[in-house]
């Protein structure tokens, strides 16, 4: 298995595009820019709809997020990486994120992603995360940060995986929600039968 620099790996890595201060929030626009509110930490996936819709903003082409890019969080207490899953049209990230965008060729995307997240990636982060208030990573340091790369039929199984455990997670979560829920209907009877 090789390890390898993240720059070595990656079509490209930048800062999310900044919002100028005349840009307005506009729900009926098709661009929004994706802050780090939309962030679930839990799961580490993005609520697109949480994205602020603007209008007067025109990014470049190469801002808009494509499936595949991974948003790393570069600022503030986490450094989280979020795979971009289908983004919607015309969707940027803020300056609140890295945007890092595989070669496919030579790494799978999810897999990164998960990667990443894992606890030797996350030391590396913190580690050369600085600032005293606000926490922040430098491009070159993310850059440097080492990366085990299996080969992609692997990378791919490892990704598999992950998403099975996720759909776990979630369908747990969303079973103990519905427990919780008839418990108190439960509950809620016995005290009305108890008047």
């Amino acid at each position: 298995m090789d390890e390898v620099h993240l720059a070595d790996i990656l079509e490209a890595l930048r800062l999310g595009k900044g919002r100028p201060s005349r840009v307005k929030e506009d729900p009926e626009s098709n661009t929004g820019i994706l802050r780090l509110g939309a962030v679930d930490y839990d799961s580490k996936r993005v609520n697109w709809d949480e994205r602020m819709r603007v209008s007067d903003l025109h990014p470049s082409a190469h801002h808009f997020l494509r499936s595949g890019d991974i948003l790393i969080v570069g600022r503030g207490v986490h450094r989280t990486a979020l795979l971009a899953d289908d983004p919607p049209p015309q969707t940027v990230a803020d300056r609140t994120f890295f945007v890092a965008r595989p070669d496919q060729e030579q790494v799978e995307p999810a897999f990164l992603a998960w990667y990443l997240n894992e606890r030797r990636a996350q030391h590396y982060l913190q580690s050369h995360s600085r600032g005293t208030n606000i926490q922040t990573i430098k491009k070159s340091a993310l850059e440097r940060l080492p990366v085990q790369v299996p080969p992609l039929d692997t990378q791919e199984r490892i990704a598999d995986i992950q998403a099975l455990v996720r759909r776990e997670q979630k369908l747990v979560s969303e079973w103990m929600n519905r427990r919780s829920e008839l418990a108190r209907a439960v509950m809620a009877q016995k005290l009305k039968t108890s008047e």
